[in-house]
């Protein structure tokens, strides 16, 4: 988002006019974009009634904005650091408040949006401290109450910081050319790279599906909730149960029902899975539930090592499943009609 300050070098003289209008702009282009992740956060709240949790696991660590992985000051590992803004710019942004060359709602933006990152509690270093915030105030509110990591508001922040940083840097430099040298070397300052490779590649076993993918069916994975499926549908393109987020999904999400039924040690239907589309099972092995029984406070289980289909469904509908296909890891089971 830095770029945009470039938005303000290219408009001569934009501040000297005070026109509204030269910040409204590039915050209008950078929220489209942003819009796609801040409109489903907010909407259909799934939260079980009665529950509350603060924000306090997945806020913004104040240490990381300054802590660069790699080089101190100069170069950060974004899968290692995803929250580092820098001190540099950090502190041209503090000069362009403290002599106000700033709108006021640019301020109170930025303000806004740091309160909100660092969620309910304030954190340094991995350590939370016993610092309420404003934020937890919202904690409260249905929508916002599902929403699982604040530190994710700093994206936001980086709207009003490529203002500031642009305001303090043509306020300070009047040759064009220095200048213009100056924003280069800020946003290359703010390039993060990681070196970080995520393999989508599915195992072999999606490749034994006798059909290819459609709209009209599905498949199940289990054991479920591993974030590791919604990567390999990249590849292997079939519709899964997990194509919605289901803690801040509607209460009748198919995903949400199998997961509740689950927590309180109930059997699935075979036959419901079936009525809702789903016409495979893929089973892994060795791998660990990734269930949130917290949710509900009358919870019969907790994560356990997955087995089999058998964890999930009973004796009689098990027998029924047709087995398509059996490797080291994995089984693939056909969902008959009958």
């Amino acid at each position: 988002s830095l770029i945009f300050i470039f938005f303000f070098f290219i408009i001569p003289n934009v501040f000297k006019r005070k026109k509204l209008i030269y910040n409204a702009i590039p915050i209008f282009l950078a929220l489209i974009p942003l819009s796609i992740w801040i409109i489903p956060m907010l909407q259909d709240p799934s939260t079980v009634k009665g529950f509350y949790s603060p924000h306090i696991f997945y806020n913004l660590d104040l240490l990381s904005l300054i802590n660069a992985t790699d080089v101190p000051l100069l170069r950060n590992n974004f899968g290692e650091n995803s929250n580092y803004i820098g001190l540099p710019i950090l502190i041209l942004c503090m000069i362009s408040m403290i002599k106000k060359l700033n709108y006021k709602y640019i301020n109170i933006g930025f303000i806004l949006l740091f309160i909100l990152a660092m969620g309910s509690l304030i954190k340094i270093n991995s350590e939370l401290l016993p610092i309420i915030t404003p934020e937890i105030i919202l904690t409260f509110l249905p929508a916002y109450k599902s929403m699982r990591g604040t530190d994710r508001f700093v994206i936001f922040m980086m709207i009003p910081i490529g203002i500031m940083v642009s305001n303090t840097l043509q306020h300070y430099i009047k040759k064009r050319s220095i200048l213009f040298a100056v924003m280069v070397f800020y946003i290359l300052l703010s390039i993060q790279l990681t070196g970080e490779h995520i393999n989508v590649d599915a195992p072999g076993i999606y490749k034994k599906i006798p059909e290819p993918p459609k709209k009209d069916f599905g498949l199940i994975e289990f054991p479920i909730n591993n974030p590791i499926y919604w990567l390999w549908r990249a590849d292997h393109q079939h519709n899964i149960v997990y194509g919605y987020l289901f803690i801040r999904g509607k209460k009748d999400k198919l995903f949400h029902q199998i997961h509740k039924s689950i927590v309180f040690d109930e059997k699935l239907s075979l036959k419901n899975l079936k009525s809702k589309g789903v016409r495979y099972i893929v089973s892994h092995k060795n791998r660990k539930e990734n269930l949130y029984p917290d949710l509900y406070p009358l919870a019969k289980r907790k994560n356990r090592e997955y087995r089999n289909v058998g964890d999930y469904l009973n004796k009689k509908d098990f027998e029924k499943l047709i087995l398509l296909s059996s490797e080291k890891n994995a089984n693939l089971y056909m969902i008959p009609d009958n």
